[in-house]
């Protein structure tokens, strides 16, 4: 499945990129919003992982970008900070779910897990 991880703390997103590739994934970082615009369009992931503080435009606003598109991508929000809101917006936009970091691996999987098994063909 090809995953797009999308957070501004370099370091967490290669250690989560390295978990999900371990697992047989086509995984792909990158650090802002506007890249992640750009990556969507580029990478055609099937599930992205999409935190909502960045540093040029937030997660919400990416969200909304790519849902306007019409892709049909499985979107996960993820935060470190305490943002009901945004984080409320984003499942009103059609986020599939949305973690506090640090985050919990078993429930991470379970959204891989589903994402893969509503993959046209599988």
């Amino acid at each position: 499945m090809k995953i797009l991880l999308v957070d501004d703390n370099e370091e967490f997103c290669e250690t989560f990129s390295d978990i999900l590739s371990l697992e047989g994934h086509a995984v792909r970082c990158v650090f802002s919003g506007r890249e992640a615009l750009a990556e969507t369009e580029a990478f055609l992931p099937e599930l992205l992982f999409l935190d909502v503080k960045l540093p040029d435009i937030d997660g919400v606003h990416v969200l909304k970008q790519i849902a306007s598109s019409g892709r049909k991508i499985t979107v996960v929000m993820m935060t470190g900070y305490s943002v009901p809101d945004l984080i409320q917006e984003a499942l009103a936009l059609g986020a599939r779910a949305a973690f506090a970091k640090p985050l919990d691996y078993a429930r991470v999987f379970d959204i891989v897990e589903e994402a893969s098994d509503r993959k046209p063909g599988a």
